[in-house]
């Protein structure tokens, strides 16, 4: 897919990004990280208003989440220098399309995505995770203006609102299966889980349907030194044939 040339220079990353949640512990993942497999890509811009204003870099890192007909699911900006540059790429991917992949599991794939601009032109790159920090560097490095919280560091544990837990697989009753699921979510300034994605399965099963309950939670909104945050965290999930539980 050829990326035309403009006054605009982004870097779009898939990787397990540099002090981001998908770094915590070595895990399995359950999907490929290392393509993005778009069928229809839109160029995102740089924001006019930043340039006139002398801004001349930025970076965003979106989560994105895709089912496995290529629909996207979810796109949230976990950190950003400048809330423009999150806006401009969650403009451009909710234009995206994305490959089908009828083999896959019903466990959303996820794509962690940053973004580098640079004002002097405009390109996609998609590198692994290793050779990000070389790439990172070309842009300089700039203090995040927002950036989400694990949910240790907030001012304290954000108040449950609703939590329902996942249903026991009905296909897997027969076979009388136990195991479990750890998922990374994130909740936004307002209390609304984005972007969960599977970290540990032992069934696929298992996984849509702790998926399908954690897209259904709400918290107060998560706050740090008394404002408003982004927040993120993993959990557990341990299902047994009689009950499922969380963990």
């Amino acid at each position: 897919m050829k990326c035309n040339l403009s006054r605009v220079f982004l870097a779009a990353v898939i990787a397990t990004a540099v002090g981001s949640p998908l770094a915590v512990g070595e895990r399995e993942q359950p999907q490929e990280k290392q393509r993005l497999p778009l069928v229809k890509y839109v160029e995102p811009s740089y924001p006019t208003a930043l340039r006139l204003r002398g801004v001349t870099n930025g970076y965003a890192l979106v989560f994105v989440t895709v089912d496995r007909t290529g629909r996207l699911l979810d796109a949230y900006a976990t950190e950003f220098s400048h809330r423009k540059f999150a806006d401009s790429a969650l403009e451009a991917i909710n234009r995206w399309t994305f490959e089908e992949d009828a083999a896959a599991t019903p466990v959303p794939r996820l794509y962690p995505i940053r973004f580098n601009y640079l004002v002097d032109g405009l390109v996609l790159i998609v590198l692994h995770a290793n050779d990000m920090v070389g790439q990172t560097d070309r842009f300089g490095r700039q203090k995040p203006a927002s950036k989400s919280v694990p949910f240790h560091d907030l001012d304290e544990f954000p108040r449950e609102i609703h939590t329902p837990l996942p249903d026991y697989p009905e296909a897997l009753k027969p076979e009388r299966k136990a195991g479990s699921v750890e998922i990374l979510f994130f909740v936004d300034n307002s209390g609304h889980v984005r972007v969960p994605s599977v970290t540990q399965m032992d069934d696929p099963l298992f996984a849509a349907a702790a998926i399908e309950a954690v897209q259904k939670w709400t918290f107060e909104p998560p706050t740090h030194r008394g404002k408003p945050v982004s927040a993120f965290s993993l959990h557990r999930f341990t299902f047994s044939p009689r009950s499922s539980s969380n963990g």
